[in-house]
């Protein structure tokens, strides 16, 4: 029997799939699209009320959920469960090429604190996310300690997104 909590998990399921096979919305007969026409590139933010970054370590507290958006034609929006994210994360091969993400916060003296990182590794904890993160050589700000509402900006090359070269994102 169909629990009828479970339906938006079942059409979050069913939109993530189409995107996973290139469903653009659109009808194009042209068998010269290019694999790059046919992809969604996603950018996702990940918000928190509170969070740290120790060394190579960003944790991000009070996580609900990623928002992901697109750039043009496609436009599309919508938010992520933790678990999501981290399945798409564990699906995705970011060894060659590991996302950048730019963290805005603000630093334990209410300093508005700006850098931008690379991802190498995430990870769930009892209230968010953790990440293994490479500062970027060149990033001006310095961040350390406790961090206010931070936000964490992250660009997925969409050529590295999905397994087996799939053009997409999710």
């Amino acid at each position: 029997m169909l629990d009828f909590r479970s339906i938006p998990v079942i059409l979050k399921a069913a939109v993530l799939l189409l995107l996973l096979l290139g469903f653009t919305g659109r009808e194009d007969s042209s068998a010269q699209d290019s694999e790059q026409e046919k992809s969604v590139s996603l950018l996702f933010v990940v918000t928190g009320s509170s969070g740290s970054l120790t060394g190579d370590e960003l944790t991000l507290r009070d996580v609900s959920s990623v928002i992901f958006f697109s750039d043009r034609p496609e436009r599309l929006a919508g938010q992520l469960s933790i678990e999501e994210f981290l399945d798409m994360w564990e699906l995705s091969d970011f060894s060659a090429v590991p996302p950048n993400a730019d963290l805005n916060a603000r630093s334990h003296k209410g300093d508005e604190v700006n850098a931008v990182y690379v991802l190498t590794k995430v990870s769930s904890t009892v209230d968010g996310l953790r990440f293994a993160v490479e500062r970027v050589k060149g990033s001006k700000d310095t961040i350390t300690g406790v961090l206010t509402n931070p936000a964490l900006f992250v660009d997925l090359d969409a050529t590295q997104c999905c397994p087996a070269g799939l053009p997409c994102c999710l």
